[in-house]
C-alpha cells in the first residue's frame, strides 16, 4: 500500500479518468459560456468553493484569479461573501490558503 496520500481529485483521476475527463469537460464548458470577463469568473469560483468548503478548489484557483487581474483584497473579499452567504466554516479553512497563495501581494487599501 503506498504511503502517498492523494487528494480526492487526484484519486478521481488515477482511478476513473474517464469520470475525470466528463467533469472537467463539462465544468470548462459552463465557464466558457459565462458572459462574465475572466477575473469575475474566478472570483465567482472562488466564494462559492469557499462557500461549500473545498480548499483543494480555492488552491487551484487562486492563481487563476491573480492571473486575470485580481488583487488579493478582491480574492479575499469573494470569499468572505461565502462567510456571509454560508457561514464562516469554509471562509475559516479556505482563507489560509488564500493568504499563502497571495503572500507576496500587498493589501489594496
Amino acid at each position: 500500500m503506498s504511503t502517498v496520500r492523494l487528494d480526492a481529485w487526484q484519486l478521481l483521476e488515477k482511478e476513473y479518468p474517464q469520470i475525470a475527463q466528463c467533469i472537467s469537460g463539462s465544468v470548462l464548458g459552463l465557464l466558457e459560456m459565462a458572459a462574465l470577463d475572466e477575473k469575475t469568473k474566478q472570483l465567482i469560483y472562488i466564494a462559492v468553493q469557499t462557500a461549500v468548503n473545498y480548499p483543494l478548489a480555492v488552491k487551484y484557483h487562486v492563481p487563476l484569479a491573480r492571473k486575470a487581474g485580481a488583487s488579493r483584497d478582491e480574492i479575499v473579499g469573494a470569499a468572505s461573501i461565502a462567510a456571509a452567504a454560508a457561514g464562516p466554516k469554509g471562509f475559516v479553512s479556505c482563507f489560509p490558503i488564500i493568504i499563502a497563495e497571495t503572500d507576496d501581494l500587498k493589501h489594496d487599501g
